[in-house]
């Protein structure tokens, strides 16, 4: 099969195996796959990959079940499914574990479907079941025009969550008042603002990516008793915010992963996932937002496209099926 690996820092096609399901696994032939800032940290030897994914990067695919390991059940051979993966998606075929995949919502296209399993576990877990969010609290979303960011925003509000999201420019800004939430531009005093939005209160949970020089303003959003979570640091890992605000206000500051987790916690959130949100997606309340899609050839490409940081939504790849 084509797949992508990764040779000095850069994407290229390669033709190697088609790997062969084990047990509790099947074999998808990929129609399309998402691209994800862990793909490009992984293209920068930032994070390391498991070695069963034979250096092929990509955490999230659709496309059709072709052969079935031992021991599941849940699948047939035809199936039209997506999941999430410990990488291996920028390929012809990719293996994925029977317990992470899903069958595609039926009012969704490939690629659509491609772009839910890594935001949507991520959204879920980190929201909902380590952030404790609620209907009727405040919700503070850094990014939110990316992927994770535009599906949080959706996702929270048909929660009952009142969202305030950060981005970069008016454009960016005005995409996020579009989907319901309200906008700030992190580039400014966005902590004054959205102290302002919630009447003096501060947010009571606030989903970060950002780290390094802002996580003093981060604190500053918070209310009394409010919870941050920590998935990434576009700004840096080390920090030298004045931290008083953790105690003062009585803050939780936690930091959430998906990918290290193992297999049956993953399944757990995919399970929930599959309960609460795709009767959902088949309401039309909530859908992914696609910002552009690139040919496997193209990969590379699709990478300096998401670091240029001009994306609104998801950048998908798609290999034509």
């Amino acid at each position: 099969m084509r797949a992508i690996q990764i040779n000095n820092n850069h994407l290229q096609i390669v033709d190697i195996s088609t790997p062969s399901p084990q047990k509790g696994q099947i074999l998808i032939k990929v129609a399309a796959a998402g691209i994800n800032r862990a793909d490009l940290f992984q293209v920068q030897g930032k994070y390391p990959y498991p070695s069963e994914t034979n250096g092929v990067p990509g955490l999230e695919v659709s496309g059709e079940v072709v052969e079935i390991g031992e021991g599941v059940s849940r699948f047939k051979l035809g199936d039209k499914v997506c999941a999430l993966l410990v990488g291996g998606g920028y390929a012809e075929y990719a293996l994925a574990e029977a317990d992470l995949t899903l069958t595609r919502p039926e009012n969704l296209d490939f690629l659509s479907a491609a772009a839910l399993p890594e935001a949507l576990a991520t959204v879920w877990l980190t929201l909902f079941m380590r952030g404790g969010l609620k209907s009727g609290e405040y919700l503070f979303i850094h990014g939110g025009t990316s992927g994770i960011g535009t599906t949080a925003i959706q996702i929270a509000q048909i929660f009952g969550a009142q969202v305030i999201a950060s981005a970069s420019n008016a454009e960016k800004c005005a995409f996020i008042e579009s989907l319901g939430a309200q906008a700030v531009n992190y580039t400014q005093d966005f902590a004054a603002r959205v102290k302002e939005i919630t009447n003096g209160q501060g947010v009571n949970l606030l989903l970060d990516i950002t780290g390094g020089d802002l996580v003093e303003a981060n604190l500053k959003c918070l209310s009394y008793d409010g919870r941050m979570v920590s998935i990434a640091f576009m700004r840096g890992a080390q920090t030298s915010a004045n931290l008083a605000g953790l105690l003062m206000k009585n803050i939780s500051w936690q930091g959430v992963t998906l990918r290290s987790r193992p297999v049956a916690e993953k399944a757990q959130i995919m399970q929930q996932v599959q309960e609460k949100i795709w009767p959902i997606i088949a309401t039309e309340q909530f859908k992914p937002i696609i910002y552009k899609s690139f040919s496997l050839e193209n990969a590379e490409k699709a990478h300096i496209s998401l670091q240029e940081n001009l994306h609104i939504g998801k950048t998908m790849l798609i290999m034509g099926t």
